[in-house]
């Protein structure tokens, strides 16, 4: 499934498409900024690691439900290469990190007009999963956080609302 991300504010210097596909056990995620980098600020690559609260920088977001339970997930994963995946039992409930048998992989495809990310999980039950939401929060040069997901969203973003996301 392909989709294109819609800016929160009205954005013109860049665009986020994005694609999740799922096989089995097996999820790929990609984004893709295109337009005027210089003005974003994507963390330098690192180890690859889990951490917490990538939303503070530009990082990429995928969210997970089945709509016949109130929990759904959370995978966060940043330009850094940091990343987590969480579990939430109801909306907004405290995060609990999902155990995983191995890593992710990421892997980050850049050039002057062009930056792409895409990560692969396996080792997890996603077929289980209906429906989701594809979201973005871009870094500014000016420490402004820009936010992307497929829906528009009204007032404050809320990427973990349900009516939000998407049938997969």
């Amino acid at each position: 499934m392909k989709k294109i991300l819609l800016p929160h504010t009205a954005i013109d210097d860049v665009m986020i498409t994005s694609s999740v596909n799922i096989i089995g056990k097996k999820l790929t995620l990609t984004f893709t900024v295109k337009g005027s980098l210089e003005n974003y600020i994507f963390p330098k690559e690192q180890l690859i690691k889990r951490a917490n609260e990538l939303w503070k920088a530009s990082c990429f977001e995928l969210f997970l439900e089945n709509s016949k339970s109130e929990g759904y997930y959370e995978l966060n994963f940043s330009p850094s290469l940091a990343w987590n995946f969480y579990y939430l039992e109801y909306y907004r409930a405290k995060v609990q990190e999902v155990e995983l048998a191995t890593e992710p992989t990421i892997q980050i495809r850049k050039n002057k007009n062009s930056y792409g990310i895409e990560l692969i999980l396996e080792g997890y039950d996603f077929e289980m999963f209906d429906s989701c939401n594809l979201t973005a929060i871009l870094l500014t040069e000016k420490d402004k956080r820009t936010f992307w997901s497929i829906q528009p969203m009204e007032d404050i973003p809320d990427f973990r609302n349900r009516c939000y996301f998407i049938n997969l």
